[in-house]
């Protein structure tokens, strides 16, 4: 009997569901204990409570440790007895008990002390590990990476070891350390693979690779539901939060933090609830209280990672009442625990997310070296500078707080240019080339010059704080610019990049919103070859975006679809989707015989400009 319960076990374990191996292995300990066999029982508990807990069933990890803390007292080899208190005292610490969590490792330390020199060096490997996994569920990452290095140099100890060191090295920005450790971690077993993909994952939205990050972080949401993975649920959710909250998506941000809490709290992770509530009052405050309680629970309990997202949020909802004096004191208890316990990593997503917290930062000399490691790992994030909004689409405007200017002529096209291109070197002469090529030298570089102080005296009219030393060799207005078309291009691009993942809908959203951003034709009355090339770009862009809006409301509001395809050909006369758009609604709309007469107006005309036939547009069948 007992045979075929471990073989069961064996199988689930290979093929899942994981959960229920985790039950199989935990009846078969039953079945041992009871018969005796005591090293095989220890054996077959510990691997039924690793497969909770790898998973995320906290609960019924723990379950499984209250259940056996008598019967492992007895008789259980020193190996097996040590692994089970380290996976108790752990266990405690995501279950919200953290003096039962200290007791046990309490407890784990003296009986290691006390064991035999010979067995005490042969599990030294092993001791570490547990001291560092310990130490990684209370959110300590300097104290864990040290002893789990430790570890691995005395012994290969698997790829769990591997996983929580490559995510320590991450909360530490040793990015270099952790994508050694997870290319090891892609070549292992299934759910250690996918924890590689994780990290992967976490690395370019820390690196501001926005669009690249939610492409990895879908693909890997198919592979966690399939394997019913809910610890890796539960961290993906927590960045998708932060990702689509740093794209200005707070809608979606706000379901991937209640669909998070709502698996962290159904599985027993109350450590994992408490980073979800501090993250969600982190990006959308209701005021100071709430924050503030967090922090203080999270004090009590040990918790150093939701203290420190509290912080950062208390910093956040100061600044947006205008008090850097109280937004300063936040953010340096924030540092003082990011410094201790090894959290930049941690700093470095949510602060994406509210990315006015580290210019606060950099302009009072907070943050040391963690702070300048946050921007090395992400160029496109340079602090303690203005930001300034301009908008391009129908528009030439700049916008600080509630003043705004008008940027007419050559100086709006030479502004938008440095606006976007403001993380690349860009040299006096490439500028006089692109808007006064038809000047010599010596007459492009004046030009060059009173356009540019134009453009600060104009700037400095609205408030903008410019810095009094310029760098010699290249143009730099040393502010940042959020322009209306990069965001606009940000949009659609992560639309297409939830398209590629088979998610049409969350796509939708992307595109409606770019849509409604685009007001304009870019930098209207433009005269320069650039920006006729980008004004190409964004209109085919925002094309794009149309049609796939129009497509989608064919069924439920057919007139739109009609009004945004006959948009598009005012604009672009023979656009293909744009005719296909119109007859498509046409047809929703019951009106057949107008869809026939648009259609072959369409081609007649077509043919007529360019000797061809259309080739997207829809049939129609012979009357």
């Amino acid at each position: 009997m007992i045979e075929d319960i471990l073989a069961r076990a064996r199988r689930l374990e290979a093929s899942g569901p994981i959960s229920d191996a985790a039950e199989a292995y935990l009846a078969a300990s039953r079945v041992l204990f009871e018969g005796r066999k005591i090293r095989e029982a220890a054996e077959a508990l510990n691997k039924a409570i690793h497969l909770f807990d790898s998973i995320g069933m906290v609960r019924e990890a723990l379950e499984a440790c209250e259940e056996s803390a008598a019967a492992i007292e007895k008789g259980v080899p020193a190996r097996e007895r040590l692994l089970f208190m380290s996976s108790y005292a752990c266990l405690l610490l995501q279950g919200g008990f953290p003096k039962e969590a200290k007791e046990q490792r309490a407890r784990l330390v003296r009986f290691y002390s006390n064991l035999p020199p010979a067995e005490s060096r042969e599990l030294r490997p092993y001791y570490l590990s547990w001291l560092g996994e310990y130490d990684f569920c209370r959110d300590n990452y300097c104290s864990a990476a040290e002893l789990l290095e430790e570890a691995r140099e005395e012994g290969d100890l698997g790829p769990i070891c591997d996983c929580l060191l490559a995510i320590s090295w991450l909360m530490l920005l040793k990015t270099e350390r952790c994508e050694d450790l997870i290319e090891r971690m892609r070549s292992g077993q299934p759910r250690i693979s996918l924890m590689a993909s994780y990290l992967d994952a976490v690395i370019k939205l820390m690196r501001g690779k926005h669009e690249e990050a939610l492409t990895a972080f879908s693909t890997l949401l198919d592979g966690v539901r399939m394997m019913a993975d809910w610890k890796v649920m539960m961290w993906a959710s927590f960045c998708l939060a932060i990702l689509h909250a740093t794209m200005r998506n707070l809608g979606t941000a706000r379901t991937y933090i209640d669909t998070g809490r709502a698996v962290a709290s159904s599985s027993g992770s109350e450590v994992m609830v408490m980073h979800f509530d501090a993250l969600g009052e982190a990006l959308f405050p209701r005021g100071d209280r709430r924050l503030m309680e967090i922090r203080d629970e999270a004090a009590s309990l040990g918790y150093a990672g939701p203290r420190a997202i509290a912080e950062l949020g208390l910093s956040a909802f100061y600044l947006s009442r205008g008090d850097e004096d109280l937004a300063t004191d936040a953010l340096e208890r924030c540092f003082a625990l990011a410094d201790e316990n090894g959290l930049w990593g941690m700093i470095s997503m949510v602060g994406h997310a509210v990315p006015e917290t580290l210019g606060l930062a950099a302009r009072r000399g907070l943050g040391g070296q963690g702070l300048a490691r946050i921007a090395e790992m992400n160029p496109g994030v340079r602090l303690g500078r203005s930001e300034v909004k301009l908008f391009l689409l129908g528009r030439r405007e700049a916008v600080l707080g509630k003043k705004r200017i008008s940027f007419p002529g050559i100086q709006g096209e030479l502004l938008a240019f440095l606006a976007m291109n403001s993380s690349e070197p860009i040299s006096r002469e490439k500028l006089t080339g692109l808007f006064w090529p038809e000047y010599d030298d010596a007459h492009g570089r004046r030009r060059f010059y009173i356009a540019m102080s134009e453009i600060r005296s104009a700037l400095k009219g609205i408030g903008v704080r410019l810095p009094s030393k310029r760098p010699r060799e290249r143009v730099d207005l040393g502010i940042d610019f959020w322009t209306d078309a990069e965001e606009f291009a940000a949009l659609v691009r992560t639309a297409r990049a939830l398209r590629r993942a088979g998610q049409e809908e969350q796509a939708l959203g992307f595109y409606e919103r770019a849509v409604e951003l685009y007001y304009g034709e870019f930098l209207p009355g433009a005269v320069s070859p650039w920006a006729h090339q980008e004004r190409d770009f964004f209109r085919l862009m925002f094309i794009e975006a149309q049609i796939f809006v129009g497509e989608a409301s064919l069924r439920t509001a057919p007139e739109d679809a009609l009004e945004r395809a006959r948009r598009i050909l005012r604009e672009d006369h023979f656009n293909e989707g744009a005719a296909a758009l119109v007859i498509k609604a046409l047809r929703a709309m019951n009106q057949e015989a107008e869809a026939r007469r648009f259609s072959e107006r369409f081609k007649r005309e077509f043919r007529e400009a360019f000797g061809s036939e259309p080739e997207s547009l829809p049939d129609f069948q012979a009357p």
